[in-house]
């Protein structure tokens, strides 16, 4: 399905497919809207805080996302070795 490979615009998406196909993708859905209520509050540049937020938030997860993946490779390898 080539929709849910090339999605346009992954913030604007909800498609639940979608989402929970690409971690990153659901991750961008809920970090749009807490960056956004953040800079409506602190009256920062949603632009500033989007950078700033995401970078740190991205980090993270990207490293428990690895890390995830490599416990999930290791509990196929050992369950079918």
């Amino acid at each position: 399905d080539c929709r849910i490979n090339n999605h346009p615009n992954p913030h604007v998406s909800l498609d639940i497919l979608y989402i929970f196909q690409n971690p990153y993708v659901f991750f961008n859905n809920i970090n749009f809207f807490i960056i956004t209520i953040t800079a409506i509050r602190t009256k920062f540049t949603p632009t500033i805080m989007y950078s700033i937020i995401s970078y740190i938030i991205y980090k993270n997860f990207l490293i428990i996302y690895i890390i995830f993946r490599v416990f999930k490779l290791l509990y196929y390898l050992f369950k079918y070795s």
